[in-house]
C-alpha cells in the first residue's frame, strides 16, 4: 500500500471544511449527534493516513489468540514506513465471490467470521473496524483472511468487561439482569436506568423476531438518538461493525447466532 503524495495536506484542508459545516447544521439534526460523528470519521482517516499506525495495528491484531480459521498477513517490517505498508502475500478469493460460487459454505465461513469477531470485541478488546466484504478472502485452507487494519477498535480492558456483559445481557446469555443498569455501566448518559430499560425491552421485543438482533440493535440506537441520549465513542464504533456484519449474514440467509466465542465448536 503506498500513500499518494499531497494526500495528507488535501485531508487536512478537507477536515476543516467537515468540521465549520458540522458546527453550522449541527443544531438541526437533534437526534444525531452529527459532531460527533464527523470527529469520529476524521481521527480514524487522520490515522489512516499514516501506515506506521497501521503496521503497529496489525502486529498488535495478529498476537492474539485468534480462532485457527482465521488468518492476519504479515508485516514486512523493514520495508514499512509513514507513506508505505508492505504485507506477506495472501491468495485466495474474496468472500462474497467464494460464497456466490459456494453458497453451502456460507453458514461455516460466516460463522468462522461471526465468531472471530466476537471475541475480539468481548475477549481480545481490539477489532478490526471496517468489515466490508472487499476485506475478506478465502484461501486454499478454508481460512478467513481479514485484510485492512488502517481502521481499528481499541477498548480498554474495562470496556470489554462492560460491552461484553450487555450484548450478551441483551441476548440473554447474562441470566436474569437489568438491562437499564448495564445501559448506564456501560457509559450511555441522559436518561435513567428505568427508561434505558424501557426503550431496550420495547425496541427488541418489538423488532427482535420479526428483524433479527441486528436491525433491532440499529433501531435501538436510532431511539435512544432521538430520546438525546449519549453513546459512548467506543460503542458506536462496535455498533456500526456488528450492524454491518449483520447485514452481510443476512443476504446469504445465515443466522446471527450470539453464542458467546467460548460455547461454539471450534472456538478459541
Amino acid at each position: 500500500k503506498v500513500r499518494l503524495p499531497g494526500v495528507k495536506k488535501v485531508f487536512e484542508q478537507d477536515a476543516k471544511v467537515f468540521q465549520a459545516v458540522a458546527a453550522l447544521v449541527a443544531p438541526t439534526f437533534r437526534e444525531f449527534d452529527l459532531q460527533q460523528a464527523i470527529e469520529q470519521l476524521l481521527t480514524m482517516t487522520a490515522m489512516e493516513l499514516d501506515f506506521r499506525n497501521e503496521a503497529a495495528s496489525t502486529l498488535r491484531f495478529s498476537r492474539q489468540p485468534h480462532h485457527e480459521r482465521i488468518r492476519i498477513p504479515d508485516i514486512i517490517e523493514g520495508l514499512c514506513g509513514e507513506s508505505v505498508l508492505v504485507t506477506s502475500w495472501e491468495g485466495g478469493q474474496r468472500l462474497r465471490n467464494y460464497l456466490d460460487t459456494h453458497p453451502e459454505k456460507a453458514q461455516d465461513l460466516l460463522g468462522v467470521l461471526l465468531t472471530s469477531y466476537l471475541q475480539q470485541v468481548t475477549r481480545f478488546g481490539v477489532y478490526q473496524a471496517d468489515p466490508h466484504p472487499g476485506n475478506f478472502l478465502v484461501n486454499d485452507d478454508e481460512q478467513v483472511v481479514i485484510l485492512d487494519y488502517g481502521a481499528i477498535g481499541v477498548l480498554t480492558a474495562d470496556e470489554v468487561r462492560r460491552y461484553s456483559r450487555l450484548l450478551y445481557g441483551l441476548m440473554g446469555f447474562e441470566g436474569p439482569v437489568d438491562i437499564g443498569e448495564l445501559f448506564v455501566q456501560a457509559g450511555f448518559k441522559g436518561g435513567s436506568p428505568e427508561t434505558l430499560k424501557e426503550l431496550a425491552l420495547y425496541v427488541l421485543t418489538d423488532r427482535l423476531s420479526e428483524q433479527g438482533p441486528i436491525a433491532a440493535m440499529g433501531e435501538l440506537m436510532s431511539r435512544f438518538r432521538e430520546e438525546r441520549i449519549s453513546i459512548p465513542d467506543s460503542y458506536i464504533g462496535i455498533s456500526r461493525v456488528l450492524i454491518t456484519l449483520g447485514g452481510f449474514l443476512m443476504s446469504y440467509q445465515v443466522p446471527f447466532d450470539w453464542t458467546p466465542p467460548e460455547q461454539r465448536a471450534g472456538g478459541a
